[in-house]
């Protein structure tokens, strides 16, 4: 009896430790889960932290949020935002790069022979998507933000090459000049990314208002991109007369200088994105959260599990929601456990 007394008893310390480390690691965790960006700083977005769910974010004055080639989604959930003056969220596609230009024939044709065309210029590069953002902010301050999704500019159409000098003449009509090569299409716009920004006053002052004021959204589609000119035509040589014996001439006329070349087309304009500026009552992890004040919160507002964030500027590190709840169903099963050993350990002591 008292062997087993004491291995029970030895249980409930163990349960009772593993209770007080798992609630510490949570709470260790809630504390130190915060993003704090200095003023006038760049902080650049990694694949890795395409999700991003904290406790705080404070990003000072003249703030940036750039992003890596690789994301084209940002999600980020905070319980509290402190936000400053002229934060930007740089969530721009990228613009296209130029066509290559069409190659001009070198010197002149064979003598009287045509020039020929000019070779055509390539198209533009088309300008990139614009990276969606998806925020979700208890906001306690803020000075001024802007979001920029907009899709890049198409590129601009490549010039099309010089046609080649005519021939020169002998004894022939003159030779025409090349034609010049035809423009580049322009590349197509990109499209811009959606924003849907999800917030609650924390401030305890009723600014919902004002903070949406002072969040500025751009999510403009990407222009397309300017059609190419075309090659400019071949010169010729010019027409004269021959003499011959006894005062005769001839004339020898030139021939025709080569026609320019054909414009490109212009490429075409990307999408604008779509655009979500919403205040809700509150959010938390309750089935009541996120209750919108003027409209129904949609689905895509809901973050999904987040990747762990080591990078400088970050304190911490970033909470999955998968292992909250892991932690939590923990704490339900250990205090569970306990409550049974206690039980034991009180009928097992009425019996002594």
């Amino acid at each position: 009896m008292e062997n087993r007394l004491v291995v029970l008893r030895n249980l409930f310390a163990l349960s009772m430790f593993g209770l007080v480390l798992a609630t510490n690691v949570l709470a260790e965790d809630i504390i130190s889960n915060a993003l704090r960006v200095k003023p006038n700083q760049t902080f650049v977005i990694t694949a890795a932290q395409s999700t991003m769910v904290l406790d705080e974010v404070y990003l000072d004055d003249d703030v940036q949020i750039k992003f890596a080639d690789d994301v084209h989604v940002w999600s980020l959930s905070a319980k509290r935002a402190r936000i400053g003056k002229n934060v930007l969220i740089d969530g721009r596609g990228i613009d296209g790069q130029p066509g290559t230009n069409g190659e001009a024939w070198p010197g002149a044709a064979k003598q009287c022979e045509d020039g020929e065309k000019g070779r055509d210029a390539n198209m533009g590069t088309a300008g990139t998507q614009g990276v969606s953002i998806n925020l979700k902010l208890g906001i306690e301050d803020i000075g001024s933000l802007i979001i920029n999704t907009a899709g890049g500019v198409g590129g601009r159409g490549g010039v099309g090459g010089n046609g080649q000098v005519g021939g020169s003449i002998h004894k022939c009509n003159g030779a025409n000049g090349g034609m010049g090569g035809s423009g580049g299409k322009g590349g197509s716009g990109g499209d811009a990314g959606n924003v849907s920004v999800n917030f609650w006053d924390i401030s305890g002052k009723e600014q919902g208002q004002l903070y949406s004021s002072l969040i500025t959204v751009r999510a403009d589609a990407g222009p397309a991109g300017m059609a190419g000119d075309g090659g400019t035509g071949g010169a010729v040589a010019s027409g004269f007369f021959e003499d011959f014996a006894g005062g005769r001439k001839k004339w020898w006329p030139a021939g025709k200088p080569g026609e320019p070349g054909r414009f490109g087309e212009k490429g075409i304009d990307g999408k604008a994105g779509r655009v979500m500026v919403l205040e809700t009552n509150w959010s938390g992890s309750g089935s009541n959260a996120g209750i919108a004040k003027k409209s129904s919160l949609p689905a895509n507002l809901r973050t999904e599990s987040a990747a762990r964030v080591p990078e400088i500027g970050l304190i911490g590190s970033a909470k999955t929601d998968a292992s909250a709840e892991n932690i939590s169903a923990t704490l339900k099963l250990l205090g569970r456990e306990i409550e049974l050993i206690k039980g034991r350990l009180d009928q097992l002591e009425k019996r002594r």
